[in-house]
This record gives structure tokens, sequence and C-alpha cells, in this order.
């Protein structure tokens, strides 16, 4: 990172970030190049971290969430991952236990039917 975008209380925010959590997942990309479009594969480890969070949010004890900061991004994660060329980091996902007083809200979600349209 360039010395004029260091920012120390982010190097404070990570460091505590840390303690708050029990697991801390780097979210990469394996590019097949010619397969399938990017957008593609870039969607397909979104619904991969979309699951892991509807797996945690269903266990009521645990809870996950994804994040991207900048510096997943960069050259340095890239060599502390040790990715390859066709591969990149598109963000970190943090695991943690929910802290007993969290309140964990009731889903109202109405009917599928008011929300689908059929076109013939």
């Amino acid at each position: 990172m360039p010395a004029d975008k260091f920012k120390p209380i982010k190097i404070d925010k990570i460091e505590e970030r840390k303690t708050q959590v029990s697991h801390i997942i780097a979210v990469c990309l394996n590019r097949n190049k010619g397969l399938l479009p990017e957008f593609e594969e870039i969607a397909a480890v979104a619904m991969a971290v979309q699951n892991m969070w509807l797996y945690l949010s269903n266990s009521n004890q645990y809870g996950g969430y994804w994040s991207t900061p900048e510096y997943t991004g960069g050259e340095v994660f890239k060599e502390f991952l040790k990715l390859k060329e066709n591969e990149k980091c598109l963000g970190i996902f943090y695991v943690g236990s929910l802290h007993s007083e969290v309140h964990i809200p009731k889903g109202r979600r109405g009917d599928w039917r008011d929300k689908v349209k059929y076109y013939k």
C-alpha cells in the first residue's frame, strides 16, 4: 500500500476483527480462461459464499459475512495466499459464534407467487 494511503486505524480494525471471529476464509477464484465467461465464474463463487452464509444462518449458533477490503485485491495479499497467475482473491469471509444475547429476527417472507411473473 502506498504510504500516502496507509492509515494505522485500518490495521487496528483488522487486528480487532481477528479477535471477534473463529475463522477467516479467503474467498478465491481459480479462473479457467476460455471455458466460461469470467462473470459466470465470479457468480459461482458468490453462490458458494451465499451457501456458506445460509448454512451458518440456519444454525442459530454461528454467523458470518463476506467483506472485500481493498488489500484483498492487491499483489501482496495474493503472494501471501500463494495464488497462481490465474487465481485471485475476491474477499474475506468471517465466521464466528453468535453472542448469547443476539436477537435473531424471524423471517417474514411473502408468498413466492406474488414475486414471480410468467410470460406467454
